[in-house]
């Protein structure tokens, strides 16, 4: 455009924020809103006990952009497909990072590290 170059850099709290609200979007990972027995879920899996993301950038060279790769702790509720859901969390993260910044994503690890009972959630509600 302008002829112009110079190097980009995305900050690793930039991927989180991402990939956190891509969790957003996907079933049985993080809701905000949710009604009958599975209301309290968003305060349970967002707190000291829920999801983590922790990120593994490369920045790129010359103008172009970097690599990324992410590594997600989970919490599911119980009764889900697990590897199901973690394949729409990866389809999620690798679409909202690769559109919003431009990196490519390398890999997005997930471990599961806790399922809740519908009925935890539902006294936590």
């Amino acid at each position: 455009m302008f002829g112009i170059t110079g190097k980009l850099v995305v900050n690793d709290d930039v991927f989180v924020d991402i990939a956190m609200a891509a969790l957003q979007k996907v079933e049985d990972v993080i809701r905000q809103q949710r009604k009958g027995a599975f209301a309290g879920l968003g305060r349970l899996l967002s707190g000291k006990m829920g999801t983590k993301v922790f990120v593994q950038k490369n920045d790129g060279e010359n103008g172009d952009p970097g690599s990324v790769s992410f590594d997600l702790r989970l919490v599911m509720v119980y009764g889900v497909v697990i590897p199901e859901v973690a394949e729409k969390v990866r389809e999620a993260v690798i679409k909202d990072v690769s559109a919003i910044t431009g990196y490519h994503v390398d890999r997005v690890d997930i471990t599961v590290e806790r399922l809740v009972h519908p009925d935890e959630v539902e006294k936590d509600a």
